[in-house]
């Protein structure tokens, strides 16, 4: 019978799969089928004389065992580095793209935006009486786009590679040894 299990657990950023218990353990009972929540101290509120928590649901998705097993069929450290920087480079072009296309669909629809919440409230945003404007003025500069995305780009390509070479690093036998 599937339960529903939650765990206070340190934030998700600071956890240390190789060592944290917690996520062992969040292994084993989400592959027994149960469902995982998750909650932090921060996430606790005491309500008269009960305590309640703020409790997100929680995926655990464990790559080393995949990674072994592509390491034992005679796949090289450079090849797993590749997969694994190609797919954080697909996905932060992917984020890249969407940011700038949302970035200039608000920037070419700003006067309509301001007029539709002017006429949601019933008030003038930008009063000439009090303000300089009577409107926000927008200008694209593409040069300036195209620094940002490669900016963008270039933290997530960076952000990527320290998972990929630790990935690489990974001896096939010492993954495959709790699987």
């Amino acid at each position: 019978m599937p339960l529903t299990v939650p765990i206070q657990m340190d934030p998700i950023e600071k956890i240390d799969i190789g060592s944290d218990s917690t996520f062992a353990l969040s292994l084993e009972a989400q592959r027994r089928g149960h469902s995982l929540l998750y909650y932090g101290p921060r996430d606790l509120t005491l309500k008269g004389d009960k305590v309640t928590a703020r409790a997100r649901p929680l995926t655990v998705r464990d790559k080393r065992g995949d990674i072994a097993i592509l390491r034992s069929f005679g796949t090289t450290p450079r090849s797993v580095l590749a997969i694994f920087a190609s797919q954080g480079t697909f996905i932060g072009l992917l984020g890249t793209l969407l940011g700038i296309a949302l970035a200039l669909l608000f920037t070419w629809q700003l006067g309509n935006i301001v007029a539709l919440l002017q006429g949601w409230l019933g008030i003038t945003l930008l009063s000439a009486d009090v303000y300089f404007l009577s409107d926000l003025p927008t200008q694209l500069r593409f040069a300036e786009i195209a620094e940002i995305a490669a900016l963008a780009l270039g933290l997530a390509v960076l952000a990527t590679f320290y998972p990929a070479f630790s990935a690489s690093r990974q001896p096939p036998a010492e993954a495959l040894r709790y699987e």
